[in-house]
């Protein structure tokens, strides 16, 4: 069986998808369809002509500031797309929210949280440009970083030096501490979020964490999310309880 939002394997009595984190025992985890492309990456159950159209609806929103030009990545709450920024001349990372997810926050929450969560700067947090809500999407604006995420080393080097490894992990806890001094907690600490540029290690998704802490958990479970990435998840953040700092604590631990 594969998972229905990212596609990945999921084995046999699974609860959750391994790959990106959705609860499959309340959504399901059967692709009927063959999968669609955007960008060179597979949407599992979307036709091409569905995924090339949403493309075309980011194009058509973005247009003529950001001229967007492919799907990058994917995770557990988001697409990834590359754009030019025309007014600035610099390359941005336009994340689009996941459906699913995307219903449960709500336009209106999501963009009044969001850029609350644009006033955290710090060396090693990852901020964010402009956020949006438009023909269905909701999506964010964050520049783009040119180097590599921790997982890609990770897959290259296998094990780090210690010495990088302290060096990368007292960041993100820096990052951690200064966040959640300002009531923000991240709740997908992972190597794909932790992003390396220049020898400097920075924290991504940052985005969507105040608007998810104003969404009832309630609703949250009822959508069968489970926002995170299960192998990096606190035991309260895996069976659905609210979470604080501890959470991103933890993460970072099993990171």
């Amino acid at each position: 069986m594969t998972c229905s939002r990212c596609g990945a394997a999921v084995a046999d009595g699974a609860a959750f998808c391994s790959a990106c984190g959705l609860n499959v025992t309340r959504v399901g985890v059967a692709v009927a369809t063959p999968p669609g492309t955007l960008g060179g990456a597979t949407i599992p159950g979307l036709s091409p002509a569905a995924t090339g159209d949403v493309l075309e609806r980011l194009r058509a929103t973005l247009a003529p500031r950001e001229a967007v030009e492919r799907e990058v990545g994917r995770g557990g709450m988001a697409v990834v797309y590359l754009a030019h920024d025309a007014e600035q001349g610099r390359d941005v990372a336009i994340k689009v929210l996941h459906p699913e997810l995307a219903a449960t926050l709500g336009g209106d929450r999501f963009q009044r949280e969001i850029r609350v969560a644009r006033a955290l700067e710090h060396p090693h947090i990852l901020g964010m440009l402009d956020a949006g809500a438009a023909d269905g999407l909701l999506y964010y604006v964050m520049p783009f970083v040119t180097g590599e995420s921790l997982r890609d080393r990770l897959a290259r080097e296998g094990q780090l030096p210690i010495a990088d490894a302290l060096e990368i992990t007292r960041a993100v806890a820096g990052a951690l501490d200064h966040a959640h001094a300002q009531g923000f907690v991240h709740r997908d600490i992972k190597p794909e979020n932790i992003l390396l540029q220049d020898g400097r290690a920075m924290v991504a998704d940052f985005g969507v964490a105040r608007a998810l802490s104003e969404a009832e958990t309630q609703k949250l479970t009822q959508t069968g999310m489970a926002v995170g990435t299960p192998v990096y998840m606190s035991p309260e953040q895996a069976v659905g309880e609210k979470v604080g700092p501890a959470a991103d604590v933890y993460s970072l631990g099993c990171v």
